[in-house]
């Protein structure tokens, strides 16, 4: 899976980062993901609107809280994040990344069976001339049309 985090769509504001993660692919031969599986995957990644991205900024952790969107093909995550946020930093063509997105918790759930998913990668900067920077916002400003005015 490619997951993309865009640093602000538009309006004169620096490129956008491409993470790069790969969580339906199987890790090796013998390991395979079962289409139930990929279909809990799915709904995750479309239920849910916020995760927690984890990145290296100087040296330190640091860990963000942000709305994200699906690409279509779910080949993609698309995040919007602040210039001043902290973890933003970290975002630089092969930081490494964490990004975790789960169910809401419930009461009298068993909280260690909350679905969850835990994505990791590396940033890659995106063109904003590019195809995949215009088809990212737009499904971006679908799905959080208050972030249009970013």
């Amino acid at each position: 899976m490619r997951s993309s985090c865009a640093t602000g769509y538009g309006r004169g504001r620096d490129r956008p980062h491409l993470l790069t993660s790969r969580v339906l692919a199987p890790r090796s031969r013998e390991e395979t993901v079962k289409p139930q599986q990929i279909d809990d995957l799915r709904r995750l990644l479309t239920g849910e609107r916020v995760l927690a991205l984890a990145v290296l900024v100087d040296g330190y952790p640091a860990i963000g809280l942000l709305p994200f969107a699906a690409t279509p093909d779910f080949d993609a995550l698309v995040v919007n994040a602040s210039h001043l946020a902290r973890h933003t930093r970290g975002l630089t063509e092969g930081a490494p990344f964490d990004a975790l997105v789960h169910a809401p918790d419930a009461p009298g759930a068993d909280p260690l069976q909350i679905p969850r998913v835990t994505l990791r990668g590396q940033v890659a900067l995106l063109d904003p001339a590019g195809p995949e920077y215009a088809s990212d916002e737009q499904g971006y400003i679908e799905r959080f049309p208050e972030a249009a005015a970013i």
